[in-house]
């Protein structure tokens, strides 16, 4: 359930991360590296303006804060829940082979009585 549950984040991760390095303005060529046509430079410009519009770079950037906080507040759960789970496994170990114990001392005493 929690490894659905974070693979599920980290993949929601992923998605904003690479819709905010599409979007973002570090990640858009100048001018004088593309050496484009003005027209060029127009329809970029319109897909920017697009893309702003439909996507707001700073709820992104918030969403994968939160996703990436959540991730690791999931996978400390999970550490303790697994530490948990070991504790329980030791303890369930030593209550078996104190009940085997018993049933050995029970079946001698059954035993014993009936000689």
């Amino acid at each position: 359930m929690f490894i659905g549950k974070e693979n599920d984040l980290n993949n929601q991760i992923e998605e904003l991360e690479t819709q905010l390095n599409q979007i973002s303005p570090n990640g858009l060529k100048t001018r004088e590296s593309l050496h484009v046509t003005e027209a060029d430079i127009a329809l970029q410009n319109r897909e920017v303006l697009s893309l702003n519009k439909s996507v707001d770079l700073e709820d992104l950037v918030n969403e994968v804060a939160s996703l990436k906080e959540q991730n690791g507040l999931m996978e400390m759960e999970l550490k303790e829940m697994q530490e948990r789970y070991s504790e329980i496994s030791v303890r369930f170990a030593e209550v078996e082979g104190e009940r085997e114990r018993l049933v050995m001392t029970v079946r001698n005493v059954k035993n014993a009585k009936r000689s």
